[in-house]
C-alpha cells in the first residue's frame, strides 16, 4: 500500500496506490482488500524494521497457538509505541494479551478477519486510534490479541530504546491522533491511557 510515489515495483510485489487524502484507516482497507481472500495479514508500516531473523514464521506461530488468537503484534525495542506494554511486555510469556495494541507491525489471522471486519473508517484524520480501535473489536468478538517478547522491531528513524510509559502515551500524541483519541472515547465510551487498566487484561480485576 502506497501513498505519494517514492515506494517503486520490485519482483513479487504488488503496489497498491492510496488516494491523495491519506487516512491510516482507509489505506489499510484498500491495501487488506487487495490480499488474496484465504491469506492471513503481516501489517508492517514504513518505518518498521524488523531485528531479528524469522519474525514472520514467529509472528505465525504464535498467532495459531490458541485457537482464538486474532492478531500478534511485535514487540518494539527501539522506537516508540503508545502501549507501554509493547515496550515492556512480560518476559515469563512469550504472549502478553491486551485490550489495545499499534498495528505498525502485527499478523492479523484471516478468520478472525472475516468476524470482526475491516478498519472503521469513521477515524477520518490521517492517523490516531484506528487501530486502538480495530483491536478493541478484536478482543470485543471474543478473540485475543497478544504483543510477542520474542519479535523485537525498530520504529521510526531514531535509535532510542524504546521507554514507552503509560504517563508518555497523551502528552506526546499530535493534535490528529488527539482527534482520533477523542473519536475512540465516543465510540467506545473510554480510553484511559493513563492507567495500566486500559491496557493488560491481566491487571484488570
Amino acid at each position: 500500500m502506497r501513498d505519494g510515489d517514492l515506494i517503486q515495483s520490485a519482483p513479487g510485489w504488488e503496489i497498491v496506490q492510496g488516494p491523495q487524502n491519506f487516512t491510516m484507516s482507509g489505506n489499510h482497507n484498500l491495501g487488506w482488500l487487495a490480499v488474496e481472500p484465504d491469506s492471513d495479514i503481516l501489517n508492517m508500516n514504513d518505518d518498521i524494521y524488523f531485528l531479528e531473523s524469522d519474525p514472520i514464521q514467529k509472528l505465525t506461530q504464535l498467532a495459531y497457538g490458541e485457537p482464538r488468537i486474532g492478531c500478534v503484534s511485535a514487540r518494539c525495542k527501539v522506537g516508540f509505541m503508545g502501549n507501554p506494554l509493547q515496550c515492556n511486555p512480560r518476559q515469563e510469556m512469550p504472549l502478553t494479551f491486551v485490550k489495545t495494541c499499534t498495528n505498525a507491525s502485527a499478523y492479523f489471522r484471516r478468520d478472525m478477519i472475516r468476524e470482526v471486519g475491516y478498519y472503521d473508517e469513521s477515524f477520518t484524520e490521517k492517523y490516531g486510534a484506528e487501530d486502538a480501535d480495530y483491536t478493541t473489536r478484536i478482543n470485543l468478538a471474543g478473540w485475543k490479541v497478544g504483543i510477542a517478547r520474542d519479535v523485537p522491531v525498530k520504529h521510526g528513524y531514531g535509535s532510542e530504546q524504546c521507554t514507552s510509559t503509560s504517563t508518555r502515551a497523551i502528552p506526546n500524541l499530535g493534535n490528529e491522533a488527539l482527534h482520533g483519541v477523542e473519536h475512540f472515547r465516543k465510540k467506545h465510551g473510554h480510553f484511559d491511557v493513563l492507567g495500566e487498566k486500559h491496557w493488560d487484561f491481566q491487571t484488570v480485576k
